[in-house]
């Protein structure tokens, strides 16, 4: 069994989506230590065993299944009796009797499983924006060492994008680019201001104003915009606060 250290909340979740049961040292230790991936693999896990009770259902398929099926379906006459053959010989009136129970068995499945993905879809709540943003600058590791050289056009752009509007200049910008984080791509930037270095998270069409928010060492932050949010994550609280009130102060909020 694979045992990796300092697991990242991607990292838990692949792992978790590709063996919903599996456990070890390491994913017992991220759970631990995060409350809502282990939300997450809870309501995957008791998902996957859902799905596996069906499998073991059993299916009381009616005696006269095979008469309705063939009032409902055919007329009388030659059309009716060779319908009735077939029917009889599939369902157990003839040689063979696997046909009617294993399809009935099969629908039970079906049902009950389309049932279990529709109830974890409703009861699985939603994981906090401020731990997404966080889990999002965790995942790619190598931004954190970006230095390159963006053009205050494209950093203009990017706010713009969300209804904001830069009248002065937030830090030095290292990495501007675009990233998916669940399924949403967002802008990511990665500035290095005089309180300190700060990941920004631009979220297009997602209003939401939240307080500091900590996990992994991590502290995140959001401030909505006219059209979406900025998720701000850095390494401290005090930093986290510092940097959102140099950004409030920098960007207007347009409309």
């Amino acid at each position: 069994m694979i045992d990796r250290e300092n697991i990242d909340c991607r990292g838990f979740r692949e792992r978790k989506l590709s063996d919903p049961l599996c456990a070890d040292q390491a994913l017992h230790a991220h759970a631990r230590g995060c409350p809502p991936c282990a939300h997450y693999a809870a309501k995957l896990e008791a998902f996957e065993r859902d799905l596996r009770d069906c499998a073991t259902v059993a299916c009381k398929v009616p005696t006269d299944l095979a008469q309705s099926i063939i009032e409902q379906c055919c007329g009388s006459g030659t059309k009716r009796s060779l319908f009735a053959a077939l029917v009889a010989r599939l369902s157990g009136l003839g040689p063979r009797s696997w046909f009617v129970p294993a399809t009935g068995a099969l629908a039970t499945a079906l049902l009950l499983g389309l049932a279990g993905m529709v109830a974890f879809d409703v009861s699985t709540r939603p994981e906090p924006l401020a731990h997404e943003v966080i889990a999002h600058v965790l995942s790619e590791p190598d931004v954190l060492d970006m230095r390159e050289d963006v053009p205050a056009e494209a950093v203009q752009a990017a706010f713009a994008g969300i209804g904001g509007r830069l009248h002065r200049a937030i830090g030095e910008v290292r990495f501007l680019g675009t990233c998916v984080m669940n399924g949403q791509v967002v802008q990511h930037l990665l500035v290095q201001t005089p309180e300190g270095e700060v990941s920004l998270i631009l979220l297009s069409g997602t209003l939401l104003d939240s307080g500091p928010y900590s996990s992994q060492g991590m502290t995140s932050v959001l401030l909505p915009l006219q059209r979406g949010s900025i998720g701000i994550v850095t390494r401290s609280a005090d930093t986290a606060r510092k940097i959102h009130e140099r950004i409030t102060g920098a960007v207007t909020v347009e409309g």
